[in-house]
């Protein structure tokens, strides 16, 4: 039975505690949010008992199902922030942040995080370092795990785009020349030339038209 018809400061320091003991997020978040309105509910308004450490533990597999959890990749990336000053997690937070090759978001930019923050451990994150941890010139002989990368699409050079628009069975390509009305084919004229410039950057542009 409960001692208070509210939730007092001591009940509210054993929820924390018992959500750090159990990766429950407790963060401020929407999410922290959801998990704090069902705990205060179950305790208050169902079982009827204090929040307690050991409550909490009896409690738990009823709960476990309705509450929200940190994932392993966020796990890991708070373990690995653990060793580093408030100084050097600001530098490594405002690097990860402003660089655009990495991907920063969900669980790749938290497995990406961690990895590097292992690689840089015991040392000071500088721009150097954080290259040296990236390549092939790592600090320790532990296999750091593939990081993830954004994926771009690679500009094609001119020969590349000629052999791309030639289609088979044709000797050359024939995006520079028209169809004669003999059934031959002829060079495109200065004219027909800058129309199709014009068509290709309105097609790249459309809002330009």
């Amino acid at each position: 039975m409960r001692t208070n018809t509210s939730i007092t400061q001591s009940e509210i320091a054993a929820y924390a505690q018992f959500c750090v003991e159990n990766n429950i997020i407790h963060d401020g978040s929407p999410a922290d949010e959801a998990n704090s309105n069902f705990v205060v509910d179950y305790f208050l308004n169902q079982w009827k008992e204090d929040i307690t450490a050991a409550n909490l533990a009896q409690a738990f597999p009823q709960i476990k199902p309705h509450l929200k959890f940190h994932s392993k990749a966020e796990v890991d990336l708070n373990k690995a922030t653990v060793s580093f000053d408030e100084t050097n997690r600001k530098k490594f937070a405002e690097w990860f942040e402003s660089q655009t090759f990495l991907v920063k978001e969900g669980e790749q930019g938290f497995e990406n995080a961690a990895n590097l923050l292992e690689e840089l451990r015991g040392r000071e994150v500088n721009r150097e370092t954080i290259a040296a941890a990236m390549g092939g010139n790592k600090f320790s002989t532990r296999v750091r795990k593939p990081l993830h990368y954004f994926k771009t699409e690679r500009a094609l050079s001119p020969a590349a785009q000629a052999a791309q628009d030639h289609k088979p069975g044709e000797f050359v390509s024939r995006t520079d020349m028209v169809r004669t009305a003999d059934g031959g084919w002829r060079n495109k004229n200065a004219a027909e030339q800058a129309a199709d410039r014009r068509l290709a950057e309105a097609q790249k542009n459309p809002w330009s038209i």
